[in-house]
Formats: C-alpha cells, sequence, structure tokens
C-alpha cells in the first residue's frame, strides 16, 4: 500500500509544479532562454544615442529579465542594465512582454520600461524587438526619470531557448520509467 501512495504523491507533485509553470509561457513549448543582440538609446527626438551590445536570460516562468552584456561608457560614465521584471501583457500581441527594468548610469538608478513582441523563428529560437509603445514613432517607452528624461532604449535580438520543452519532458518520463524498472 506504501507503494501505491508514493506514487500518488510523485504525481500530484508533478503535476502541481506542471500547472503553476503554466501561466507565462511563450507558447513554443519553452519556457527561459538565452539572449543575444543589442541595445539601443533613443533621444526624445528618435535620434540614435548609441547602439551597444547585448546578452543575458530571459526567463518567462519567474518573469524576470537579466541582462549581463551591457556595460559600457554612455556620455563618459559607465552604464548597465542589469535586468528586471519581465511581464506578459497579452494584449498587444500573441506574445507581447513587457521589461520594467533598471538602467543603472553612475552611481544611479532609473526606471525604464521596455515593451517587446516575440517572433517565432522555429528551431528553438525567437527574434525580441522591441515596439513603439505609446505611439510617438520610437521604440520603447520614454524614460519617466533621471538626466535622461525623455530618452528610450530599445533593446533587440535573438532569443535561444535553454530546454526546449519537449526534452523537459522525455526527460521527466524516462525518470519515472526508470522508477518504474527499479520496483521490479
Amino acid at each position: 500500500m506504501g507503494g501505491v501512495r508514493g506514487w500518488w504523491v510523485a504525481i500530484f507533485v508533478f503535476l502541481g509544479a506542471a500547472s503553476a509553470q503554466a501561466g507565462a509561457r511563450t507558447g513554443w513549448g519553452w519556457r527561459a532562454a538565452d539572449f543575444v543582440g543589442t541595445a539601443t538609446f533613443y533621444d526624445g527626438a528618435g535620434g540614435v544615442s548609441g547602439v551597444y551590445s547585448a546578452q543575458g536570460s530571459f526567463d518567462f516562468d519567474v518573469g524576470t529579465v537579466a541582462l549581463s552584456g551591457i556595460s559600457d561608457l554612455f556620455f563618459g560614465t559607465t552604464w548597465s542594465v542589469p535586468g528586471g521584471a519581465l511581464t506578459y501583457n497579452g494584449g498587444a500581441g500573441p506574445f507581447s512582454y513587457t521589461g520594467d527594468l533598471s538602467f543603472d548610469w553612475g552611481a544611479s538608478s532609473y526606471p525604464v520600461v521596455v515593451p517587446w513582441e516575440l517572433t517565432d523563428l522555429g528551431g528553438g529560437s525567437a527574434s525580441l524587438a522591441t515596439v513603439d509603445g505609446n505611439g510617438d514613432g520610437i521604440p520603447g517607452l520614454p524614460m519617466a526619470a533621471g538626466p535622461l528624461s525623455g530618452a528610450s532604449l530599445a533593446i533587440d535580438g535573438t532569443l535561444t531557448a535553454i530546454v526546449p520543452e519537449p526534452v523537459s519532458m522525455a526527460l521527466v518520463a524516462g525518470g519515472f520509467g526508470l522508477l518504474g524498472l527499479r520496483r521490479r
């Protein structure tokens, strides 16, 4: 009787974890991705103030963005965008997300919001494109605070799935299979 109860516990734990993770999926069968691309600053008139290399990761289950590859001089001061929260919007498109990020410039931090559209490229990758969030013709949304108030940040590039869903499901199924063989 204890063996049957153990199986039921394992099944309920598995189903609970699967349903908890279903809320923020991309819809393509993967939940987290590595990012490689660019960060572009636009002034309030839409002129490009700088283009920088960027890299990092997106976790669609947890709702976080971690950008580790942006660290350069901007107007003579070191800056970075270490990351922030990732929110699924649901309204602008089937895979519309917003990043509530921190723009760290020198010793200060300023909030910046970046609206994105994701496009499935197949094979476990997607393009990430910053969209015009307020209809002014400039990608992104204007920063509301700090010395760069009115400037926008666009972060564009390619997302590559870290662990595709079919692979992780196969691993779980294989684990259950091995447990079944072990019982015999």
